[in-house]
């Protein structure tokens, strides 16, 4: 079942293209507002007269993507491209858009960008150096920072949901969900296991939040996370992980799966796709005879 969201739509920041469509007129391009309701069926959007339209008026959308509906709550700002599929509209690639957590987003990515090219050729974090900043959204869109990791064990690798070689991100992502499993049976509540995707222009909150549940990761210990294409391209670069376009795999791309300690330091990396959940889970649990590898 699709939910229903009445937002308020702050039309200075809508870009719309008119489609004829028999009697009907259908509307295309960005939107934002607040989701001020949640119901069923469809998403009701009201749009203000601010000289696009001739009066405000409330449009029924339903979201393209069910996955959207999994992560989105009253209350929330959110942005969206609205778009026409055989004369029906509908909402898709849905984003959060607070304006204090973008302006912290933002800040925190410039930080990560300059520190990128002001490092060149030895951009690459070895064993022994500290995380690099970053803000990212997760798969409930919310803002992920480098900080939020801090006085937590944290195991990270770079993954994309659309990935059809089997031996790559979904046999990655399943033994994130045996470590997640064998840590609970363990006791060990406190570390974290961080999934950063390399295909953030389609694994949005929702798309994450899908595959999450999928693989058994949608967890408060397992986050998924995604934002600025140029973000992830420099944390790519920063903790080692190479990646291309490739015309059947989508995208082509080698695996590191890296231990941060609770100080943000890096104390362990497997540079290919061969980790073991037993490795990481005995220097996470008995981390004084883990030393730099």
């Amino acid at each position: 079942m699709h939910k229903q969201f009445t937002i308020q739509i702050q039309t200075s920041l809508i870009s719309l293209f008119l489609l004829g469509c028999g009697s009907e007129i259908q509307r295309e391009g960005l939107v934002e507002g607040e989701i001020l309701d949640l119901e069923s069926d469809s998403v009701t959007l009201l749009l203000e007269d601010r000289g696009w339209f001739s009066k405000s008026e409330e449009l029924s959308i339903p979201l393209r993507n069910e996955s959207d509906s999994l992560w989105l709550a009253k209350g929330m700002s959110v942005r969206a491209e609205l778009r026409s599929n055989d004369n029906r509209l509908a909402l898709q690639s849905v984003w959060p858009a607070d304006p204090a957590v973008e302006s912290k987003l933002i800040k925190t990515n410039q930080l990560l960008r300059r520190d990128t090219v002001h490092r060149g050729q030895e951009a690459f974090r070895e064993v022994g150096e500290a995380l690099p900043e970053f803000a990212l959204y997760d798969q409930d869109g919310h803002l992920v920072t480098r900080d939020s990791l801090k006085g937590r064990w944290t195991v990270m690798h770079f993954i994309f949901t659309r990935c059809t070689a089997q031996e790559m991100c979904p046999a990655s992502s399943s033994k994130m969900a045996q470590l997640l499993k064998a840590l609970r049976a363990k006791g060990a509540q406190n570390p974290l296991l961080v999934s950063f995707t390399l295909d953030p222009r389609f694994d949005t909150p929702g798309v994450l939040k899908s595959y999450a549940m999928g693989f058994g990761l949608d967890d408060p210990q397992s986050r998924l996370l995604t934002g600025p294409l140029q973000a992830i391209q420099d944390l790519k670069k920063q903790l080692g992980v190479l990646s291309k376009p490739h015309e059947t795999l989508l995208i082509q791309h080698t695996m590191r799966t890296i231990l941060a300690d609770p100080d943000l330091n890096i104390v362990y990396q497997v540079p290919h796709r061969t980790w073991g959940v037993e490795d990481f889970l005995g220097k996470i649990l008995e981390p004084t005879s883990s030393g730099p590898s």
